[in-house]
């Protein structure tokens, strides 16, 4: 089919795989742009109409330019010092453990247990 094609247009079959294959990104690339344009909140200029008409008119250059300089940068959301998972993990470890089994006696270096003796044998002879 291809053959046929190119022989009505007078170039190589290569070439017209090239020429296809080029139409299917160039496509896709705008098919891309333009669910990016309708799905994100804010674009540069405000106006989503407009990026939409650029990129269909404009095919490959609106839709480079669109993902240059159209897409808006979102505004820095606000971070929050959240403890790590480790720490948060061991804390919730801990008291699961101080609710079973009641909290850790309190020790000191001076009130360490200390251990105990080992037992002595007497040989009796």
């Amino acid at each position: 089919m291809t053959r046929a094609i190119a022989d009505t247009v007078t170039i190589s079959g290569g070439a017209l795989i090239a020429l296809v294959v080029l139409g299917i990104v160039e496509l896709g690339l705008a098919i891309y742009c333009i669910v990016d344009i309708v799905r994100r909140p804010a674009v540069t200029g405000g106006h989503k109409w407009v990026w939409i008409v650029i990129v269909a008119v404009f095919n490959l250059i609106g839709s480079i330019i669109y993902l240059a300089a159209g897409r808006a940068q979102p505004e820095a959301a606000e971070v929050r010092a959240e403890p790590e998972p480790e720490a948060a993990a061991r804390g919730r470890a801990a008291a699961a453990a101080d609710l079973l089994y009641g909290p850790p006696p309190e020790v000191t270096d001076a009130a360490a247990p200390e251990a105990p003796e080992p037992p002595t044998t007497t040989a009796d002879s």
